[in-house]
Order: C-alpha cells, then structure tokens, then sequence
C-alpha cells in the first residue's frame, strides 16, 4: 500500500481477559499487522469486584505480544473510567499521528480489517462530509450492491478509525450545540426524528436531561460517543463511512461492559465477519440513500419502542418551556 500511513489501534480495558485475548490475538491476524503499532491502557480496578479479571489482563500483557510493528502498554494508577483512559491514549497517538483506529477489548477483528481502514483513513481524509470510519455493519439492505462501503449517519463506534484534525473541530463545540441550538430549531428536531428514532429517544432522555457521563465530561464538554457523533451528523448532514460486510464482531452485549446491558443475542449471526481476503473500495454517494441506510438502523438490535419515542418528545418539549430564554 503505497504512500499509506499506518493508523495505531489503541485498545482500553480493564479486567475482560477473555474478551481481550481474543481483540489481541484477532488483530495479529490481520492483514498489515505487522505494519501496525498497537497501544493499549490498562486501567485501575475502581472497586474490588474487579481485581480478579484485572490481574488476569496484566498477566496476560507481561508475555510478550508479537506479530504488530511495535506495541506499548500503559498501566494506569488510578481509576480513569472509560472515557478517561480513551482520552489518554488519544492524547499520546496523536502527539506522533495524525490519525489512529479505537478499540475497546469486546471486538473481534476481519483478516481485511487494518486494510479496510487504512484505505478508508486515506481516501476519505479530506472529505468534510465524513466523520469517522466505522468498522461495524449489522445485515441491510445493500447486500446485493456492488458498492464495498456504505454511507450513514449512524456511527457505531466498535472499531473507530479518527483523524486528528477532524477531532479537534469536534472538540470546539460546546455543550450548547446539543442542549440549547438543536432542542431549539424545529428543522433539526424534525429531521432527527425522520432520520433516527433511536437517536431522537437517546437525545430527548440522555442528552438533554441524563446525567451519564458517557456524554458529558469535564466543564460540561462534550464527550464524542457514537450518540453525540450520531446527532451532530443528522444535524449537520454529516455521515460515517461503514463496511458492506462486518470488519468486527463485537461481544461486548454478554452483561460484562460498562454502559450496554447484557442482550439475547449471538454477536457472530448479529456481525458475521467478512471473509474477504482483499479489500478494495467500491461506492456511490448519494445523499437520500445515506438517509435509508440510517433509517434501517432503526429496525435492528438498536431499535427503541413507541412509547419511548413518545416520552422523549413530552421531555423535549417541556425542556424547551423550561429554558426557552436561556
């Protein structure tokens, strides 16, 4: 690959040794690997229901992992939660990149997955219109396409490739873009709602009145979760660039993360790993097809019921009678 820049993966965990294991031992397997740096965060244990598993993971990470360029391990000291020990890798990769690939330890990776990203990084680099490289595709209706990629405004954020620069724009925005500019403009609100049940429900109950920190971090600044890139894209007719057929497998739906509740499902019928030996990057832009593929997502293992969507319209608009001069 010719005039390519490796993106690092950075991969945050905590006391999943199984779950990282299997992220580690994938990615050594696919193609580029070898060409690749690989950063992972350990971090601190906050009670002692996790010292068990911790143990295990820094067990695990003093033999030593071949098979990638270079890998660097950081063993925190104190409890960071899972923005904050993203956030610190972020900080360091790109102090040497200009851009990197974000991992936590629940995903399972495809043969072609560093490829994928890595001319994915490149082609889209300068296209304002796209965000982020999202390595994660559920079944949808673009099977029988010919295209290799899909545009959408839904950013599941399993395998998350970045640049540095489209980063810091993000970073610019304040907390007033979500809970003052967009509650009140009707277009936007409109548009949200056509676009993605799941996102209006998650903006009327988590944005706008939650406390989460999945959200909101230091100074009420924005914390980029795949919610808030989801949002910001609808909103500003932004969208993300996804595979036709999973590059990830995620397992983190077993009960074991932090922030999603344990599902029915089985993760490998959910994001059936593509088995390509090769990819190459095939598409057609198109904007009311963008709008279709998001919709979709509506219908799969994120969609929300009726009477949720209701209830954040009510909270919407009372939020709106509360701060209406603010």
């Amino acid at each position: 690959m010719d005039n390519i820049v490796f993106a690092p993966v950075a991969i945050i965990t905590l006391n999943r040794y199984e779950h990282l294991r299997r992220c580690v031992e994938s990615l050594k397997k696919c193609k580029y690997a070898e060409e690749t740096e690989v950063y992972i965060s350990v971090d601190f244990p906050p009670n002692d229901s996790y010292q068990r598993g911790y143990l295990c993971v820094r067990e695990y990470l003093k033999k030593e992992i071949d098979g990638f360029k270079k890998v660097h391990i950081f063993i925190q000291e104190k409890n960071l939660g899972v923005n904050g020990n993203s956030e610190f890798l972020k900080k360091i990769i790109f102090r040497k990149f200009d851009r990197y690939i974000l991992s936590e330890d629940d995903n399972e990776f495809a043969y072609s997955f560093l490829e994928y990203m890595n001319k994915c990084l490149k082609m889209f680099e300068h296209d304002e219109n796209v965000l982020n490289i999202c390595g994660i595709q559920e079944d949808g209706p673009w099977k029988d396409k010919e295209d290799t990629i899909v545009f959408q405004q839904w950013c599941p954020a399993y395998g998350l490739g970045m640049w540095r620069e489209k980063e810091r724009k993000l970073e610019k925005i304040e907390a007033e873009y979500f809970k003052k500019y967009i509650p009140k403009d009707k277009n936007k609100m409109k548009l949200l709602y056509k676009t993605s049940k799941i996102c209006f429900q998650q903006f009327g109950e988590g944005v706008l009145w939650g406390k989460e920190n999945i959200f909101w971090g230091e100074g009420n600044r924005p914390l980029w979760c795949d919610t808030l890139r989801s949002i910001y894209a609808i909103c500003e007719g932004k969208c993300f660039v996804a595979p036709k057929v999973s590059k990830v497998c995620n397992h983190g739906f077993d009960g074991s993360g932090v922030n999603i509740k344990r599902k029915n499902i089985d993760p490998c019928m959910i994001w059936e790993l593509d088995t390509s030996e090769k990819f190459n990057c095939k598409y057609i832009y198109n904007i009311d097809e963008i709008r279709r593929n998001t919709q979709y997502k509506d219908k799969g293992i994120y969609q929300t019921k009726k009477i949720f969507v209701l209830k954040a319209q009510i909270k919407i608009w009372i939020y709106n009678i509360i701060y209406k001069n603010n």
